[in-house]
């Protein structure tokens, strides 16, 4: 029951949230959907996808949230995973840290992760005072045939451009199909993930 009324909270606070446009910073429902391809530093990339979930009835996000006190350190998490039958076991791990101070007052925070791109959006959008410390980690990838070297973690401008985010390692093992972003600092809120 409390899972449900998180979950109900969630939905209702981004429906809340959506309807006023001139707060939006987040540009995922105005600009590139996951499949396409768009230029990052001269080339054309795009977002890393996930394996298919064997299950097609399974959500194509997961998400969570809770209310954050200013005056504490916080901290989200999501460990999830499921089968695919073209990789077998697919498993996302995400945290999200505030240090103590990162905002004023109390926020209702929320992260999501897409089953289909990878890509972790973010909720509420504006900037902190200290960056949120955001760490990814999706095991049972196909990367087979990618350049370990052209893989990068971004942040999505509104714009529609991309730009690479400050991070302490991002870990690429091509035979496990694991990637990981290691302390990525995200100064705002918006769309992050892995591109190649």
């Amino acid at each position: 029951m409390k899972k449900l009324y998180t979950i109900l909270t969630v939905m209702m606070l981004m429906m809340i949230g959506c309807n006023n446009q001139e707060l939006i910073v987040d540009p995922s429902n105005q600009l590139q959907q996951v499949n396409e391809t768009f230029k990052f530093e001269g080339r054309d990339v795009s977002w890393i996808k996930l394996p298919a979930p064997e299950d097609q009835s399974l959500p194509k996000n997961h998400s969570t949230g809770k209310w954050c006190n200013s005056w504490l350190d916080n901290e989200l998490e999501i460990r999830t995973g499921y089968f695919s039958w073209r990789k077998g076991w697919v498993s996302v791990s995400a945290s999200l840290f505030f240090e103590r101070n990162s905002f004023t007052g109390k926020k209702f925070i929320t992260m999501s992760i897409d089953d289909e791109s990878g890509e972790g959006t973010f909720s509420p959008h504006g900037l902190w005072f200290k960056p949120a410390i955001y760490n990814l980690t999706v095991k049972g990838l196909d990367l087979s045939g990618i350049n370990p070297s052209d893989i990068a973690f971004v942040y999505m401008n509104p714009n529609g451009t991309y730009e690479r985010v400050d991070y302490d390692n991002l870990y690429v093992d091509i035979q496990s199909g694991t990637l990981q972003i290691v302390n990525a600092k995200l100064p705002h809120f918006s769309r992050f993930g892995f591109v190649n």
